[in-house]
This record gives structure tokens, sequence and C-alpha cells, in this order.
């Protein structure tokens, strides 16, 4: 099993690298998708933690993606032994979330908000 801590540590880590490249424009504000950050960044930076569990030693992720049941927009979190990682959770207009969520699957309080729409998947940067 997984330790939670530890994932909480490293999602919470690339996060903040993410959001300093982001404050100090080593990211160009011009480069899609990461010019409306954290906005419409979930899928990318779900592929880009996922490698970097990977690489830290932690299996490979389930890539998860479901629909908002309001609206259809859609957004895209890891799995892994049953504990949903999210490091993009802020950037929705109808409800505060933290910038990083990591619970258990059955605390994941996104599950009530997004239904999944395909098989989980799972992706990696070579």
């Amino acid at each position: 099993m997984a330790d939670i801590e530890e994932i909480r540590r490293i999602a919470t880590e690339v996060r903040n690298i993410m959001d300093d490249l982001i404050t100090n424009r080593e990211i160009s504000p011009k480069l899609i998708p990461f010019c409306r950050f954290p906005t419409a960044c979930c899928g990318d930076m779900s592929i880009i933690l996922a490698t970097h569990l990977k690489n830290a030693g932690f299996g490979l992720a389930d890539y998860i993606c479901g629909s908002y049941v309001e609206d259809g927009r859609s957004h895209a979190w890891l799995r892994l032994d049953g504990i949903c990682i999210d490091i993009t959770a802020d950037q929705f207009d109808f409800a505060s979330f933290p910038k990083v969520i990591v619970e258990y699957e059955q605390d994941y309080p996104l599950n009530k908000l997004f239904e999944t729409d395909r098989p989980p998947s799972t992706y990696e940067i070579d």
C-alpha cells in the first residue's frame, strides 16, 4: 500500500514548483495549456505528476477523467492504490477546493461532482 503522506508531499512539491514557474514567468504566458494555470491543465499536470511518482518509486498511477454533472466540464486526476491525487482542484469557480487534494478514494470530494466518463488509463512521459 502506498504511503499517503509521501504522495501528498510529492504532489504538493510538484504543484509548488509549477506555481513558482508560472509566477516567475519561466513558462511563457502564451504556452498552451499553461497560460491559464491551473485552469484546463488537469490532464497535463496529471501526466507530469504520474511520471514523477513513478520515478520516485511508486507504481504507475491510473489517469481518471470525468465530466461535471452540472454542465459537462471535464476534469482529470490520478488514482494510486485507492488514493486520489489532484493538483489542480482549485481551478473551479463553482466550489472552493485546495490546490492539492490527496485523499483515499471514498474521501475525495470531486468524486461526487464528476462522473467518470471513460475507463482509467495510464500515461507517462518518456
